[in-house]
Formats: structure tokens, sequence, C-alpha cells
């Protein structure tokens, strides 16, 4: 496999980013990120192109925010979306008040606030370690992601005067893995994989949001997309895949589905979300999220090997050495 030359991201306008645009690199891919860990653009060297149809977001809820959402039970952090399922101004009244810096394989932080919450957002991309992006039994049960993760963890702090009630914290990740728009899969897998022994890092991450799709014909390259969390110690109270408007509807109205595990989703625009149930914040209390985002591509090669039947008689044997 080739890797392509590095290059950066054009900083377009800033019209979608909430602060300014901030981007976040490694060896395999960069995210151009705002300051409330919101992104439309993460590319991938080794295909040349953008993982992310947007949107990377992640919004909140608590009693009585709807005043200020025009109704919606959620609040986006980010003020403006990029991508192309629902572009446009959100409904966030957040305000930037700490932004990030450009980093490679690194740390970074920025934080957002309103009048209820503050909540900071740390950033490290570690280039060293890969882990198990879930893909569900029996064959294949994961694929490995290339050795580069971000760890985004957000730090939630209640800065009202009054106690908070029902916060609950979404995550969402819109991609655009296949080449063909609408051609997307996904699956929820909350299965635990161990990468090796010792496991590795973020083997505990594995409340999985795997999607994927592929690029150019005859199935030239595949693309897969996932972000996982820690079952504990915060309750993970919902989980959906669905076509990326509808995700973000079942966001803002609270409508996710709860779907089985190892439901796959597709082909369709595709996008996931996980829900935290958070419950009642005090005055001054803080409490963490923490995802991890990364991805893996995988080329067809010119050796022959066993076929592997899935989704309705697509093959998958040219990415035999991907899974385990």
């Amino acid at each position: 496999m080739i890797l392509c030359a590095i290059f950066a991201l054009a900083t377009v306008s800033s019209a979608w980013a909430l602060g300014p645009q901030v981007d976040y690199k490694g060896p395999i891919w960069e995210i151009l990120m705002d300051d409330a860990g919101y992104s439309p653009q993460l590319w991938n060297y080794e295909c040349e192109r953008t993982l992310l149809s947007g949107e990377w977001a992640a919004a909140i809820h608590y009693r009585n925010i709807e005043e200020y959402t025009g109704g919606a039970y959620s609040m986006w952090l980010t003020d403006y979306f990029d991508g192309t399922c629902r572009p446009g101004p959100t409904n966030s009244n957040f305000v930037s008040t700490m932004s990030g810096a450009d980093m490679y394989c690194g740390i970074s932080s920025s934080a957002i606030a309103n009048n209820e919450v503050a909540i900071v957002i740390d950033y490290f991309m570690d280039c060293e370690n890969e882990t198990p992006m879930g893909w569900c039994p029996p064959v294949p049960k994961y694929v490995m992601s290339r050795p580069q993760v971000l760890v985004q963890r957000y730090t939630i702090r209640n800065i009202s005067p009054v106690v908070l009630y029902d916060v609950e914290f979404f995550q969402v990740l819109i991609s655009n893995v296949a080449d063909t728009e609408g051609d997307d899969l996904g699956v929820f897998d909350p299965n635990y994989y161990s990468s090796g022994t010792p496991p590795g890092p973020y083997d505990a991450f594995h409340i999985d949001i795997t999607e994927w799709g592929n690029v150019g014909e005859p199935e030239e390259c595949w693309e897969f997309i996932n972000f996982g969390a820690q079952p504990q110690p915060l309750d993970i109270c919902g989980v959906d895949v669905d076509e990326c408007l509808a995700i973000i509807q079942k966001v803002e109205n609270n409508a996710l589905a709860n779907i089985p595990a190892c439901t796959r989703v597709g082909p369709t625009f595709i996008g996931g979300a996980l829900k935290w149930c958070i419950g009642t914040m005090d005055q001054g209390q803080e409490v963490t999220i923490e995802v991890v985002l990364t991805m893996n591509y995988w080329e067809c090669c010119n050796t022959p090997v066993p076929e592997i039947e899935f989704d309705a008689g697509s093959t998958w044997g040219c990415i035999k050495a991907l899974y385990r």
C-alpha cells in the first residue's frame, strides 16, 4: 500500500467554526476541529479524501434547556454544521472561552460555556497505539484501527446558581466512507475485544459505533471510521445507527431507537449516536465523558484470498488481513 504525501487540510472560512479552526494531525489522518469539539473534515492521507461528511458533533440536555433551543430537547455544542446532511446554523448558545492550538501527535484543549454549563475539551492524538473497531461476530469480529487514535475528553461543569436536573450528553458521528453518497453501512457493537497481551490502552472503549463503505469500483478501497466509549463509570443509556438526518433529528428530539447490538444498518447516508445519562448536577459539580475516534483503510490486493460473503452478497475477501 502506498502512503500518499501528507499535506494540510485547507482552512476555509470560519463560518462553521465556534472559535478558530484548529488542525490536529498524525501520520495517517488529520482532523479540523472547532472549540466545541466539532468537525466536518477528517482527512485520510491514504485515500486522499475526507471520511466525514459532517458531523463529528456533541449535544447536551438539561431540564428547561428547551427555552433556549426553540423547543428542541438537546442543544448542540457547536453553532454551525458544515456537512452535507443538514448544513447551517444549529440551536447552540455556547460561546468559546478558550481556543485550541494546532498539534501533531500531541495534546490540545479548548473550552466553551453558556450561562449554565462550562465544558473543557481535551484532545490527545496518540500516534503509536491502535484499537479494535467493533464489527460484531461471528465473522468478522472487529477491524483493527491504524496506529493513530484521537482521545477526546469533555469535562462538563455546572456553573449555574442552581442544581441542574436530567443532564444528558450525546456524541454523533456522520461519515463519508463510501464513494457513492448513500452507500455507507453502520453497526453498534458493545462486545469487548482484546487487541493483544497485555490489552491495548483503548480496548476498554468497546461501546462502538463503526461505519464503513467502499471507495471505487470494483471494491478498490474500503474505509472504516469508528468511535468508542467505556461502559463505565457513566451510564450509556441510548444508542442508534440510522440515516444521517434521522440521527440529527433523533438527538434533537430525544428519540434514539436503542437498536439491538450487531444490527447492521444501510446502505444509506449513515450516522450513529451515543447518549449518556448523567442525571443531577449540583452547583460546581463536574463530570467527564471520554470518547476515542479512529479509522482504517484497506486497498484490495491482487493476491487471491478466500472471499467472505457479507451484507447481501458483497465480497470482502480483499480485506481478510484486516479483521481478526
